[in-house]
């Protein structure tokens, strides 16, 4: 079925008596496939448009959450909440620390509350790998995960970005799910975004 850019979905026939007559070139699997290509177009459309309008929905809270709250660990609980919305995964967190003394998760949401003070070693997991390159990474499919065991065990998808200011890292924002499929292509920006907001709340 041809789409804005070339073929976006394809269109099989099939039948256990091997009734179908004609190939690709028979005129009413061309109509179909041309009736079929409009209203499919559309919805990917719409769905793109409500994935764009949820991000600047959950940014315009998370920027509210900054700008009224008082309570440093209440303000990181409310971006990690609004960063897993913007990204449509079930978990976000934020770590604190640097490359020699490894990350302390400082608040998540999606997870246990007792996931906070969680500590991960230097280079440990895609966190502790952003936060030694001091570059954004995402991982699927049990590579780079964070760890085997509770509360991790069945993350199979993360993106993270560093948090840094005055040219050090001194965080990382993660987000993590069970299923790759829910890390989309622009996963690493719209984190990055979100990781700003992070890094101000930190840094005040």
């Amino acid at each position: 079925l041809p789409g804005g850019d070339g073929l976006q979905y394809g269109v099989a026939l099939g039948d256990r008596r091997s009734r179908i007559a004609g190939g690709l070139e028979d005129e009413s699997v061309i109509a179909f496939a041309a009736a079929s290509a409009v209203p499919l177009a559309q919805l990917g459309r719409a769905a793109e448009a409500a994935g764009r309008s949820g991000r600047a929905a959950a940014l315009m809270r998370a920027a509210e959450a900054l700008h009224d709250g008082d309570d440093l660990d209440d303000v990181l609980r409310k971006l990690c909440v609004e960063a897993a919305a913007g990204l449509g995964v079930e978990r976000a967190v934020v770590w604190r620390g640097g490359t020699l003394e490894g990350l302390t998760a400082a608040a998540s949401a999606g997870f246990p509350a007792d996931v906070r003070g969680w500590r991960l070693g230097p280079g440990e997991g895609v966190a502790g790998q952003v936060s030694e390159r001091g570059a954004a990474m995402v991982a699927a499919d049990d590579i780079g995960r964070p760890g085997s065991g509770r509360p991790f065990g069945d993350v199979r998808a993360a993106v993270a970005v560093p948090l840094a200011w005055n040219g050090e890292t001194r965080g990382v924002l993660a987000a993590y799910d069970s299923r790759p499929e829910r890390l989309a292509p622009d996963a690493v920006p719209v984190l990055e975004a979100f990781g700003k907001l992070v890094g101000v709340a930190m840094r005040h």
